[in-house]
């Protein structure tokens, strides 16, 4: 596939546009969540609509404009959240069960260190191949759409680094179930604040998107094409 903004030919630029644009909706509609999830997974385009609300999103994270948005993304590109967790997998997977129990139970002074050794430690022997990179590309995805709203990504910017991701999506991975489950296991991992049965709560609409006609991920052959 072409870099976006390479030199195309009108047909050819609208051919890639139609096909970007389904890539990312699909992406988008996983990582929504429930109750809303299965209203929205359609409609994405509404959950992006209030540009206040965005960019107070991104103002807590500590993104205030563009400089501070693509330096997010290339960090999310090149290492993301999927680094420190093979690298804590790694880790574990050199230690004996009781020695695992013993070095986990020795981290009490971070609380997020503590939690995320614990996800590291149930899921690092099944997991599937591509690791939860696939919640570091649905993230990227999401800031692109947001920056492109805020006008902190042009459209130039924003398509090729969802042409990135999307070359990284087929290197890790080969269908949707295995991204999803990649992304769910990513979400919590990453995210201390989400319940404890954050997973099982979005069996369901995961399961949909998997299998309803109507869902974003069936709009396109993302493996084969």
């Amino acid at each position: 596939m072409k870099k976006w903004g390479d030199k195309m030919d009108r047909e050819e630029q609208n051919i890639n546009l139609r096909k970007l644009d389904a890539w990312e909706r699909a992406m988008l509609s996983i990582w929504l969540e429930e109750p809303e999830a299965e209203y929205y997974q359609p409609n994405v385009d509404i959950v992006f609509n209030q540009e206040a609300e965005l960019k107070e999103r991104l103002k807590e994270q500590g993104i205030e404009g563009s400089v501070e948005l693509k330096n997010h993304i290339n960090s999310l590109i090149t290492w993301g959240h999927r680094g420190e967790f093979d690298t804590m997998c790694r880790k574990l997977a050199c230690l004996t069960d009781s020695a695992r129990e013993a070095f986990i139970a020795s981290t009490t002074n971070d609380k997020h260190e503590l939690h995320r050794l614990n996800i590291a430690n149930d899921y690092f022997n099944r997991i599937p191949l591509g690791g939860i990179s696939s919640y570091d590309y649905v993230v990227i995805v999401c800031y692109c759409r947001i920056g492109s709203k805020l006008d902190y990504l042009t459209l130039v910017e924003k398509w090729d680094y969802i042409n990135q991701v999307i070359s990284l999506s087929k290197n890790s991975y080969t269908n949707w179930k295995d991204f999803i489950i990649g992304f769910n296991l990513g979400n919590h991992y990453a995210n201390m604040d989400l319940s404890v049965n954050y997973i099982s709560k979005n069996q369901t609409s995961h399961a949909k998107l998997l299998t309803s006609r109507r869902s974003p991920l069936q709009q396109i052959d993302f493996w084969h094409s």
